[in-house]
């Protein structure tokens, strides 16, 4: 044996074995066996991935971290299509006919948009719905109601439940229905010339 490891084996049943290493548990390579911190501790880059780069919060399982996630359109045919959105959120359409910016794409010999569509495609203009007639509008080659819809019945009939407490919101599975500002008021029933752009009175 030479003289160095005699003097290091000497020390080390004297002293004890000091193993420098990471000592940090909360390190990616912490060694629980060593005895002397030698600041060789590795950390993840960003606080919301673990040690191997992974999301640790990754609620829709897409494999984009929820800190990263950024909601947009994800629709590329869609007007307000973004391109780094990585969470779906409302997608705008162009009116059938018409390019995004309104502008239309061809026009008839008599000057209207060719493609357009004017009414649903049965002709109707108009369609009448628990006691109220709402006028028709072509958007996107889909026929829509061309206001907010005021009914407060389901189409069997059975009332759409309102009203509920912020407590009741959280803990329904059932179907219903709210106004923006309603608070203690009540919703005005179809038909009513009261009818705020809110929808609510009192």
């Amino acid at each position: 044996m030479n003289g160095t490891f005699l003097r290091c084996l000497t020390r080390c049943l004297l002293f004890g074995v000091h193993i420098p290493a990471c000592t940090d548990p909360t390190a990616c390579n912490y060694d629980p066996s060593v005895t002397e911190e030698d600041d060789s501790c590795d950390f993840p880059i960003e606080d919301y991935l673990g040690c191997q780069g992974e999301c640790l919060n990754d609620e829709d399982e897409d494999g984009v971290c929820d800190e990263n996630e950024i909601e947009g359109c994800v629709d590329p045919v869609a007007c307000n299509y973004d391109a780094a959105a990585t969470d779906g959120d409302y997608c705008g359409y162009a009116d059938a006919g018409y390019d995004c910016g309104g502008n239309c794409i061809e026009a008839n010999a008599d000057g209207s948009c060719a493609g357009a569509l004017a009414s649903c495609n049965d002709g109707s203009t108009s369609l009448t719905f628990d006691g109220y007639t709402y006028d028709l509008v072509g958007i996107g080659g889909q026929c829509w109601f061309a206001e907010n819809l005021r009914s407060v019945h389901y189409a069997n009939g059975d009332a759409i439940p309102g009203g509920l407490s912020d407590s009741e919101w959280i803990t329904t599975t059932d179907g219903a229905m709210t106004v923006y500002g309603e608070g203690d008021s009540q919703v005005i029933p179809a038909g009513n010339n009261c009818w705020e752009p809110c929808g609510v009175w009192g």
